[in-house]
């Protein structure tokens, strides 16, 4: 769901000890909090550029519980998309999780854009 392999998120596991799954018959289940963590756990690790040890410290620095703002934030800092018309507690946990991973997506394609046509110039 978060396009995250499972090696990476057993490893995740063991460093980050907000991730904490239920296991049962050796199997992992992850709740609407983990799958939540684990997309903020890779967007501060491979979009933000923080590492393992930072990122620890980055979650323990504020409370967790939200969808990282970072992938609705403009590049600049300068403001945030405009989302006054968006009815977010009409949307499922499922809708927004989604809807994260596809701004996340166009993130990655605009930064992979704005390096080729520096590149260029």
């Amino acid at each position: 769901m978060c396009g995250v392999k499972a090696h990476v998120l057993r490893y995740w596991e063991g460093q980050f000890s907000q991730l904490k799954p239920s296991k049962r018959k050796g199997r992992r289940y992850y709740q609407r909090e983990d799958v939540l963590l684990v997309m903020e756990i890779d967007d501060l690790l491979n979009n933000q550029g923080f590492t393992v040890s930072g990122a620890i410290a980055r979650l323990n620095d504020k409370k967790h519980g939200s969808i990282p703002c970072s992938v609705l934030e403009n590049t600049d800092n300068e403001q945030q998309l405009p989302l006054q018309n968006l009815d977010v507690h009409a949307l499922s946990d499922l809708d927004l999780i989604e809807m994260a991973q596809a701004l996340r997506t166009m993130l990655q394609d605009c930064q992979t854009f704005q390096k080729r046509v520096n590149e260029e110039l």
